[in-house]
C-alpha cells in the first residue's frame, strides 16, 4: 500500500475498467448517484463478513442432543467438473437452496457451507411476539456446494431456534476445522454442526445476553464472541459496550471477558491474528478505532487509529513474509469514497498506516470481503435501486504488501451480503442480495472464479 502523505488512488484505472468489462456480459446496466465503495470482513468465510445469520429462541431439549439427518434435495454427482480458467468465471449450480443473503459461511477445505440468512425484507411491517416483522421469515435451512462436483447437498435440520423475521442479523458462526459452531438469536442459543456425519449438537448458551451485529472469531481452539448491541423490537439500540465471551466447544465450556471502554459497538468487526483479537468498533460518522484482546489474559490494547470514519470491515492478510491488517472506512474527507487502510504487524511494525482510496457507486457499507493467496478479494455491495435492472458487480484484488489493486470481472450483478469462500484457487460467490428501496431482494445464483495467473 502507499503511504499516509501519498494515497495510491486506483479509481478511475483500476474500476472503469472492470466496469467496461463486466457491462460486456450484464446487461440493463443504469447509473446510480455516487456513493462510496466497500469491503467486508474475511472471517470464517468472511468475511468479517464477514457473513451474519438470523435464529433465535430455546429450544427447552437437551443441551448434547444430536439430530437426524435431512431429506435430500439434492442428489450430488459423483463426476468431477473442469474449473475455471485463470481469470475467468464459471456459474455454480442453483441447487434447491432458496435465494438469500447475509448468511453463515464457512469453506471446510472440500465444501462451502451456507446456512440460515435472511429472505426477502420490506417495508410493510407487523407486529410478532413483541417484535416486528418486515418481510419474509429468516431462512431456517441450509446446505453444502462442492465445487469439484459443482452440486449442493442439503444440512440436517438445526436444533436452533428460527427467527421470527429477516430483519435482525443476531447470529454468528465459525468454523473449527471439524464443526461449524454457531451461536445467538433471542435466547440466545448455541449448536455445533458437524458436515462429515451431517449431524448438530446443541451447545450451552453461555452467559452472554441476546444481541444483534456481534463478531465471532476462531483462535484455533476457541470461539470468541464480541461486541453488538442489546436486541430490541427494531433490532438494535445503544449504550454501553456489552461483554464479550470465549467458548471452548469441545468442553461446552464458557468464560466471560470484559468489554472495552467506550460506546457500544454497533455492527462490529473482527479478525484473530493469530495471537490476539482485533475488533473495529465505530458509531455512524465517527472516527474508527481498533483494540486487540488477548484471549487468555482478557486484557485489550489500543492499536494505532486508522484515518477512516465508519468503519466497515478488518481483515488479516499473509502476503510477502509479512502479516498485514487491513481495514476499510469512509473518507473523513470525502465520506462517498472508501479507504482502504492496512499497517503491517509483527515485530518491527510501525504506527503509521498505508492507505489508498475507492470511488464507486454503491454504499462503502455494503461490502464483502476474503483474504486469500495474500490478497483480499473484495466487491462493492448493490447499492440503493428503486427500480430497473441491477448493474455489475464492481470487484477488486488489494495486494497490501505491493499496494496493488487489480480489477476482477466476476461475471455477477452487484448484491450485498453473499456467500463467499477462498478455497485455495478459486473464489466461490452465491447469493446475496439486491437493495430496492425500502426492501431487499434475495438472489440464488453464484460463480467460482479463478484469479489470473
Amino acid at each position: 500500500m502507499s503511504s499516509p502523505d501519498a494515497p495510491f488512488r486506483p479509481t478511475e484505472d483500476v474500476l472503469a475498467g472492470v466496469r467496461a468489462e463486466a457491462m460486456q456480459r450484464v446487461t440493463g446496466s443504469r447509473r446510480r448517484r455516487r456513493v462510496g465503495a466497500g469491503l467486508g470482513v474475511a472471517a470464517v468465510v468472511v468475511a468479517a463478513a464477514i457473513a451474519v445469520a438470523v435464529v433465535g429462541g430455546d429450544d427447552g431439549g437437551d443441551r448434547q442432543r444430536t439430530t437426524g439427518v435431512s431429506t435430500p434435495t439434492t442428489t450430488a454427482p459423483s463426476t468431477t467438473v473442469p474449473g475455471p480458467a485463470p481469470g475467468t468465471s464459471l456459474p455454480m449450480d442453483r441447487g434447491q437452496l432458496s435465494a438469500r443473503s447475509d448468511a453463515i459461511t464457512a469453506w471446510t477445505g472440500t465444501e462451502l457451507i451456507v446456512w440460515r440468512g435472511m429472505g426477502q425484507t420490506t417495508d410493510v411491517c407487523t407486529g410478532v411476539d413483541g417484535g416486528v416483522v418486515c418481510g419474509d421469515p429468516a431462512r431456517t435451512d441450509g446446505a453444502r456446494y462442492d465445487p469439484a462436483t459443482d452440486a449442493w447437498r442439503p444440512m440436517a435440520d438445526s436444533p436452533m431456534p428460527a427467527e421470527a423475521t429477516s430483519s435482525f442479523r443476531s447470529t454468528v458462526g465459525v468454523w473449527t476445522g471439524t464443526e461449524l459452531v454457531v451461536w445467538g438469536g433471542p435466547g440466545p442459543d448455541a449448536a455445533a454442526y458437524d458436515p462429515a456425519s451431517d449431524t448438530w449438537r446443541t451447545l450451552d448458551p453461555g452467559p452472554l445476553e441476546a444481541r444483534n451485529g456481534a463478531a465471532a472469531v476462531w483462535t484455533g481452539n476457541e470461539m470468541v464472541v464480541v461486541g453488538g448491541v442489546r436486541r430490541t423490537p427494531f433490532g438494535r439500540s445503544g449504550g454501553a459496550p456489552l461483554a464479550a465471551a470465549v467458548l471452548d466447544p469441545a468442553s461446552g465450556t464458557w468464560r466471560t471477558v470484559e468489554a472495552p471502554g467506550g460506546d457500544a459497538l454497533a455492527e462490529t468487526h473482527a479478525a484473530w491474528t493469530g495471537t490476539s483479537v482485533v475488533v473495529q468498533t465505530s458509531l455512524p460518522d465517527q472516527d474508527v478505532s481498533l483494540a486487540a484482546l488477548d484471549v487468555d489474559s482478557g486484557e485489550w490494547t489500543q492499536l494505532p487509529r486508522p484515518p477512516l470514519i465508519d468503519g466497515s470491515s478488518v481483515s488479516v492478510v499473509d502476503g510477502g513474509g509479512e502479516q498485514y491488517l487491513v481495514v476499510t472506512g469512509g473518507d473523513p474527507d470525502a465520506p462517498f469514497d472508501l479507504v482502504v487502510a492496512s499497517i503491517a504487524l509483527g515485530a518491527g511494525a510501525g504506527e503509521d498506516w498505508a492507505t489508498a482510496t475507492l470511488d464507486g457507486d454503491r454504499y462503502w457499507q455494503d461490502l464483502w470481503a476474503v483474504a486469500g493467496d495474500g490478497k483480499l478479494y473484495l466487491a462493492l455491495g448493490s447499492g440503493i435501486v428503486a427500480r430497473g435492472d441491477p448493474d455489475p458487480m464492481v470487484a477488486v484484488a488489494v495486494d497490501p504488501a505491493s499496494g496493488a489493486i487489480v480489477g476482477l470481472d466476476l461475471g455477477l450483478t452487484a448484491r450485498d451480503g453473499p456467500a463467499a469462500g477462498w478455497t485455495g484457487s478459486e473464489l466461490l460467490v452465491w447469493g446475496g442480495g439486491r437493495s430496492g428501496g425500502y426492501g431487499n431482494q434475495p438472489l440464488g445464483d453464484g460463480v467460482r472464479y479463478r484469479p489470473p495467473g
